[in-house]
């Protein structure tokens, strides 16, 4: 039963909620609302970010998400490998990190 509920509490949100929430990167003016709370993702890719910070809002019962930010870091790290034969081995991490604002109306 428990999976059950869990494969149609995710294809809810993912189906209905994600369309329905609205996400901007500002603050409308003449608006009524209640801060609910900053949400921040880090993730690998930019879709998966995205994807975990729907899952929080809906968690919140938010109805919008405002001031949405997305930043992108690169990381590199840079090893030499082996003693005569020497080569450099180069292993690359992006991070996007995702930010916002979850809101009630009100």
């Amino acid at each position: 039963y428990y999976t059950y509920w869990c494969n149609m509490f995710s294809s809810f949100y993912r189906k209905v909620y994600s369309k329905e929430l609205t996400v901007i990167s500002y603050t409308p003016d003449n608006l009524n609302y209640e801060v609910i709370k900053m949400i921040t993702i880090n993730s690998e890719s930019y879709e998966s970010a995205k994807k975990e910070l729907i899952r929080k809002a809906f968690k919140l019962k938010a109805d919008a998400i405002f001031n949405l930010t997305h930043n992108v870091t690169n990381k590199s790290d840079i090893k030499t490998v082996g003693f005569n034969d020497k080569r450099i081995k180069t292993k690359i991490t992006t991070t996007h990190t995702l930010g916002g604002v979850a809101i009630k109306l009100i």
